[in-house]
């Protein structure tokens, strides 16, 4: 199973979410949606939502069996 571990990252990082929008270019709306698991980012916003939290893409994700 796979479950998103970004709400919780997005509350340990040094960032707002305002910065983190920016960066990305999403919206408000987006990294929520991403938060609340109700919609999963595309591999490349995957990988520059790892890169400005500064960890690995593993690290967004936790696999359960």
């Amino acid at each position: 199973m796979l479950k998103s571990n970004i709400a919780e990252l997005l509350k340990k990082s040094p960032y707002k979410r305002e910065h983190i929008q920016k960066k990305l270019n999403i919206s408000a709306n987006t990294l929520s949606n991403w938060a609340r698991g109700n919609t999963k980012p595309n591999a490349e916003d995957l990988f520059r939502l790892a890169k400005v939290l500064g960890v690995k893409v593993d690290d967004l994700y936790e696999y359960d069996e």
